[in-house]
């Protein structure tokens, strides 16, 4: 908390400062719903896109914070807390 003043109404980029494609992202995912038949077909960036993209932390890293949940422990806690909002809210029937 002494570094509520340095923080206070600045955006912040949150991550682990390691890449993962789309791809990887998208396969990540699917391993978590083997029934699911994906309608997914990888496609190369278009003229406009940048190729690859990362956070980069080091602005809110430089003032002590670091990530504590790996990125497929944060995965799975993601999609069980949307099982949790879409039940509660009778959508996941």
């Amino acid at each position: 908390m002494e570094n509520i003043e340095k923080t206070k109404g600045k955006p912040w980029n949150i991550g682990t400062g390691i890449f993962k494609s789309q791809d990887e992202v998208v396969k990540n995912i699917l391993k978590l719903f083997p029934k699911i038949e994906p309608i997914y077909k990888m496609r190369g960036p278009g003229p406009t896109q940048i190729k690859d993209q990362q956070l980069n932390y080091a602005k809110i890293r430089d003032l002590g914070w670091d990530y504590l949940t790996s990125w497929s422990e944060g995965l799975i806690k993601t999609i069980q807390w949307w099982k949790t909002i879409l039940k509660s809210n009778n959508m996941g029937e």
